[in-house]
């Protein structure tokens, strides 16, 4: 019995986990852009259009896609399709690795 209430409470903490890097996910973007072009490269390329960075391209694009698409499986998965009571971890890890990850593709 206490088994099953452990993997309750697993269970509804990486739920809850998902959720919460899914909501940090837009500061995240916006903080990240907001460093990259606060410095004196950004502020040149606003004000004189001279942009040596280029801006943040596929591998940005394509880890922001993985964060929300693993996140938005841990936190939807119904758990009566869970193939085992701990499965709910892999998309929040994955989400969790993707969303470290992401500033430093944005930063290039």
């Amino acid at each position: 019995m206490e088994d099953v209430q452990t993997s309750g409470n697993f269970d509804r903490n990486a739920r809850r986990t998902a959720g919460i890097a899914l909501a940090l996910l837009v500061p995240t973007v916006i903080g990240s852009m907001v460093a990259a072009v606060s410095g004196p490269e950004g502020a040149r390329c606003f004000e004189y259009g001279e942009c040596h960075q280029p801006p943040p391209g596929p591998s940005a694009l394509s880890v922001l896609s993985v964060s929300v698409a693993a996140g938005v499986l841990g936190l939807a998965w119904p758990r009566r399709f869970l193939p085992f009571a701990t499965a709910r971890a892999v998309p929040v890890a994955v989400q969790l690795i993707a969303h470290v990850l992401l500033p430093g593709r944005i930063f290039g």
